[in-house]
């Protein structure tokens, strides 16, 4: 009987291991250019074969550096039909939407940090790949200069 329960324990910590990790879903405002839009998701289900969501900071140095690099990527993957969502957090409600808008693309506004917190984010940028059930496929942490690099590194 000990035996049964060690071994019934074992699988249950094994499939809690080998569980893959969801993306968290959150409707978000979007800052689009001068206007703001109807909240938009940001994670969640992914309506193509892979998903790329960006977590950027309006005050964080390298994520400046990695922004035409990321509006790159997001031309590129958009354009093969790879949706890509841009988030801004870590900062206030106005630096937000000010830097957002600098950006001249779509943006959701992470405002109280739900995706950061949520989606285990601890430095930006920040880069999560997703798959159709929303579940995540690879993670990167920092940018490299140029799309090709992001994109072998990140599988996309």
């Amino acid at each position: 009987m000990g035996k049964f329960i060690v071994g019934l324990f074992l699988l249950v910590v094994l499939y809690l291991a080998m569980r893959p990790e969801l993306m968290p879903g959150h409707a978000l405002p979007v800052q689009n250019g001068v206007l703001r839009e109807t909240p938009r998701m940001a994670g969640g289900m992914c309506s193509a074969e892979r998903c790329l969501t960006v977590y950027l900071a309006p005050w964080c140095p390298s994520c400046r550096r990695a922004e035409p690099m990321v509006a790159q990527l997001r031309e590129v993957l958009t354009r093969e039909g790879r949706p890509v969502t841009v988030v801004m957090g870590m900062d206030e409600p106005a630096a937000l939407e000010a830097h957002a808008r600098d950006l001249g693309y779509p943006v959701l506004l992470d405002v109280d940090g739900r995706v950061e917190r949520d989606a285990g984010i601890r430095g930006v940028p920040y880069f999560i790949v997703t798959d159709r059930q929303g579940r995540i496929v690879s993670r990167q942490a920092g940018a490299y200069d140029a799309v090709e690099p992001n994109r072998r590194a990140l599988g996309i």
